[in-house]
């Protein structure tokens, strides 16, 4: 799998289908750059990716405590 991939299914899993502008603030980089690694053949780096699974296990563990809080 390439990083352009894995980037791709991140956002998509986190932000749905309009991710890339939410991608690009979590990243810190202009939209445009998301633009450009998702269609012109760019590859993001390994540390961006590692920033968006780190931003998805957050968003994992915050909705684990919320499911946790509203039981029973």
């Amino acid at each position: 799998m390439t990083n352009v991939e894995r980037l791709r299914i991140l956002g998509e899993a986190l932000y749905g289908p309009r991710w890339k502008r939410a991608v690009a603030g979590v990243l810190s980089v202009d939209p445009r750059q998301v633009w450009r690694w998702t269609s012109e053949g760019y590859e993001p780096s390994a540390e961006y990716i590692d920033a968006l699974r780190k931003a998805a296990a957050a968003r994992r563990d915050a909705i684990e405590t919320v499911i946790r809080k509203t039981e029973a």
